[in-house]
């Protein structure tokens, strides 16, 4: 699977009509296919970000734009998302191929303190995984 964002949307698209308009221009099922909430901005136009088959992603992003309902709206591909680790709070694996002894699962992702998640966290950052290996670096 890959993801795209599907952007400059006009008030009356729906997720249906996305699905309908991927599918046939990537070849795949619509079926195949997960369409996020869309979200109006400023401009009045909407977005989303839209799952689907790699195959079916690259032909919607090599088009540019796809029309979907009144809009020609504009498809790009986004960069896939970096694996990360709830147990040890680093990047590149998941908790069940941790290779790290350390237990930073009841941390804040945001301040590195435990009783809270990033997303209510006011707190100034501060990393954890980047202070320690700051300072394994730190002359003796």
């Amino acid at each position: 699977m890959a993801c795209l964002r599907v952007s400059g949307l006009d008030e009356a698209a729906t997720s249906e009509a996305v699905v309908r308009a991927l599918a046939a221009k990537g070849g795949c099922s619509p079926a195949d296919i997960r369409v996020g909430d869309i979200h109006i901005g400023y401009s009045g136009t909407g977005s989303a970000l839209v799952r689907c088959p790699i195959e079916a992603a690259n032909a919607a992003a090599s088009l540019g734009r796809v029309t979907i309902g009144w809009a020609a709206a504009r498809v790009e591909a986004l960069e896939p998302e970096v694996l990360k680790c709830y147990k040890c709070l680093g990047i590149g694996h998941t908790r069940a191929t941790c290779p790290s002894p350390i237990e930073r699962g009841d941390l804040c992702f945001r301040c590195s303190k435990p009783g809270h998640r990033g997303v209510v966290c006011q707190a100034e950052a501060f990393c954890a995984v980047c202070h320690q290996a700051w300072l394994l670096m730190q002359p003796p």
